[in-house]
């Protein structure tokens, strides 16, 4: 029996599809924005450590914009009912507004409005630019007619004052958001079925200016399964019942790797040191494979 295929006319149509450029690190190895993540390991091997530790990375890389080129700042919301805890002092070396930006007891509705607080300050940071822009421009200009409608009703709404006289937003520049959620698995946010982490996890993208979203759980199974799948950062310390996690896992990567070779790629990982994770970054086209986050792990 054989199969035979027929062209259809006129139904091979060709849509032009705009790729977005997202701000990015100029470090390959980095993941690329936006991205969600989990960082899964039993007590005491350090995933809290390294999730924050990639987050500094980042910070201390610096994120671009893809269009001026210029550093955006990096802000981080921390979930967590053990963030002032002197053990997790490591928190202490990322950009955080501590007094807004630390959440001790994940509430949907608090987490809702934090995802508002995201957007507004992103609009508000944008809308100061386009004023800024406008002023600069009009400071130049010989002729106020050769500007845009749009620009002069923007400099009309504020009396033409200077930029820096106007009120001044939280956020003068857009910004790169990390949403770091730690030991939240009795809460509401990890809860199966539907969940408002889960809604914002999966349209983070389109969020507030896209955020990047990292868990840190002791069993990758407490991550609700629509996120697991959609989970293209992946840490995996060592387990005692492997297979389940692979299983797990293998659903993420199995376009690119073979069940066995991603096994023994664990097994090499994790076998010498609890502390050292295999790391699965598939948020470029190719999935790179790591040992923590300064070794790169490849088959021959």
């Amino acid at each position: 029996m054989s199969i035979i295929e027929h062209q259809i006319p006129d139904w091979d149509t060709k849509i032009d599809v705009k790729q977005l450029k997202y701000p990015q690190t100029k470090d390959s190895y980095s993941p690329k924005n936006f991205f969600v993540a989990i960082f899964a390991g039993s007590r005491g091997t350090g995933k809290s450590y390294l999730a924050t530790k990639l987050i500094k990375s980042i910070q201390d890389k610096g994120v671009y914009d893809e269009k001026s080129n210029k550093k955006l700042l990096t802000r981080v919301i921390l979930i967590s009912p053990t963030a002032h805890s002197p053990s997790n002092n490591f928190f202490e070396c990322l950009n955080i507004d501590w007094d807004n930006d630390v959440i001790e007891e994940y509430k949907d509705n608090e987490f809702d409005d934090k995802i508002k607080e995201l957007k507004d300050d992103q609009k508000a940071a944008e809308n100061y630019q386009k004023y800024k822009q406008a002023y600069l421009e009009f400071e130049k200009i010989d002729d106020v007619n050769k500007m845009s409608n749009d620009k002069l009703m923007l400099l009309y709404e504020r009396d033409f004052l200077h930029y820096d006289e106007i009120e001044q937003p939280k956020f003068k520049d857009k910004f790169i958001t990390y949403i770091l959620v730690d030991d939240c698995v009795s809460t509401s946010a990890l809860k199966k079925g539907r969940s408002r982490m889960t809604y914002h996890a999966l349209k983070n993208r389109h969020t507030g200016g896209g955020f990047n979203l990292i868990f840190c759980v002791q069993n990758i199974m407490e991550v609700p399964k629509s996120i697991r799948v959609n989970s293209n950062y992946i840490a995996v310390f060592r387990f005692a019942n492997k297979e389940i996690v692979i299983n797990d896992i293998c659903d993420n990567i199995s376009g690119f790797i073979k069940a066995d070779q991603f096994e023994k790629l664990y097994d090499y990982a994790v076998k010498d040191n609890i502390h050292d994770p295999l790391i699965i970054n598939t948020t470029n086209s190719k999935p790179i494979f790591m040992k923590g986050l300064d070794k790169i792990l490849t088959i021959k």
